[in-house]
């Protein structure tokens, strides 16, 4: 009895003397760690509206050295206004800031390397964050539902920033995005209903679920062809995205990739197998949309209530092909098909394809032979060079004498020349995407 009775004391002392010790100086709550001689502020049950945090406290005629912002820290300090942190911080905790919704500014130092998940979560009133330029680390919700929040300077030296980090920063204009990131997070932008600008870096490799869905006010980006897969939902609701260049880099687009986007044409690249169930529904501006061969499967709603004119198909053998029913639902009375010469009778017989009330057989332009990282304005044989100018196309390195034809994205004609020697400048009067083909082979696409 008395030996487990001594074993027990010893247990406790030792417990004791790892034990972490708590003090309150000037407001401010340490968790103190013995052992290592540094300090953690932890939750506070305190209204300040002003905090200045220490490098250092003296307890017990010892020095500690502050290191973190523990988990919820301040968490709900609605009063919260103004805090200062020293240069010894090297983290800040889950949920440290969450709620503080009076929180104006946040100057995080250099000495910080991780923000914790839910760091400033629902800081409404947060308008300026000074990034640590050494932070490695952004953890999910980091910055959610920072709606005053109007930009933020992402560090190169962040290499992870979680799902959701900055959903729902609705004052958010622009964002810049290190080549340090491989992967944007699920709903990493989402609602950021003001973001007209974001720069996605030849680093990315993925682009998560709802990574920019509700980006209201996006009109435009550029996916760089380091890019393998888009996720479900990436851009829904975008209703401002016109135009969007996906490069032949991707091989997944998930479901509702782009539905309700304001897209007005796209080119799917010859990468894609699959286009998923309601990839492209109710995007109502889109007039035009280029498939290619290697597609063997189209879902549901695919292209349900899109105002598709034309169709391209490039699609050889449509009766391999699995394609739901309602893939081109409210589409089959109206959009014209564009299927390659010969193939006319073999869309006619295939399930769904056969739906169509208007099939054209004819010579497609060779886009996808010519394909470089998904865009058609250069080619891989060729030194011709086209460029598009405000109401010109103009040719460059072609031979004397060659036939000339502008498409526009319905497959009308628009514009005809013949090359000279000299550069070759043709007008056109419209505007938007153009096929352009010199010769029989040499196609092009551009902008206007």
């Amino acid at each position: 009895m008395k030996q487990i009775l001594f074993i027990l004391a010893c247990t406790l002392i030792s417990v004791s003397s790892n034990a972490k010790v708590e003090t309150t100086i000037d407001g401010v709550k340490y968790s103190l760690d013995d052992e290592t001689k540094t300090a953690s502020v932890v939750q506070n049950h305190y209204q300040k509206k002003t905090y200045d945090i220490p490098s250092s406290i003296l307890y017990d005629d010892v020095t500690y050295t502050v290191t973190s912002i523990g988990d919820r820290a301040f968490y709900y300090r609605e009063g919260l206004g103004s805090i200062t942190l020293p240069n010894t911080i090297e983290t800040i905790g889950d949920e440290a800031f969450y709620n503080c919704i009076s929180l104006r500014s946040i100057n995080i130092p250099n000495s910080v390397t991780s923000i914790g998940s839910g760091a400033f979560n629902w800081c409404q009133g947060l308008q300026w964050v000074n990034m640590s330029k050494n932070v490695t680390y952004i953890g999910e919700n980091a910055f959610r539902a920072c709606t005053s929040l109007t930009s933020i300077e992402i560090p190169s030296s962040v290499t992870t920033i979680g799902s959701a980090a900055f959903q729902h920063c609705e004052s958010l204009v622009s964002a810049n995005i290190p080549e340090s990131i491989t992967y944007l997070g699920d709903n990493i932008f989402r609602a950021c209903i003001s973001l007209v600008s974001v720069t996605i870096p030849n680093s990315v490799t993925s682009i998560g679920n709802g990574a920019f869905s509700d980006c209201k006010r996006l009109p435009t980006i550029v996916i760089p062809n380091s890019v393998t897969s888009i996720g479900s939902e990436a851009f829904q609701n975008c209703s401002s995205l016109e135009y969007i260049t996906i490069p032949n880099s991707v091989t997944t687009i998930g479901g509702a990739a782009f539905t309700n986007s304001a897209l007005h044409n796209i080119t799917i690249p010859s990468s894609i197998t699959s286009i998923e169930e309601s990839t492209f529904e109710n995007c109502r501006y889109l007039s035009y949309v280029t498939i290619p061969n290697s597609v063997t499967y189209i879902g549901a709603d695919a292209f349900r209530g899109c105002e598709l004119s034309s169709i391209y198909t490039y699609i050889e053998t449509p009766a391999s092909v699995k394609v739901d029913k309602n893939a081109f639902y409210g589409l089959y009375g109206y959009t014209k098909l564009h299927v390659g010469k010969g193939l006319k009778d073999a869309y006619k017989n295939a399930e769904t394809w056969k739906n169509f009330s208007y099939i054209y057989e004819e010579e497609l332009p060779d886009i996808y032979e010519k394909e470089v990282n998904g865009i058609y304005n250069e080619t891989i044989e060729t030194d011709i060079r086209v460029i598009a100018s405000k109401g010109s196309i103009s040719i460059k390195g072609s031979k004397d004498g060659v036939p000339v034809y502008i498409y526009s994205t319905n497959g009308k004609l628009v514009a005809s020349g013949i090359t000279s020697s000299e550069d070759t400048k043709i007008s056109v009067n419209t505007k938007g995407i153009h096929v352009v083909m010199i010769g029989k082979r040499e196609t092009f696409k551009v902008v206007l």
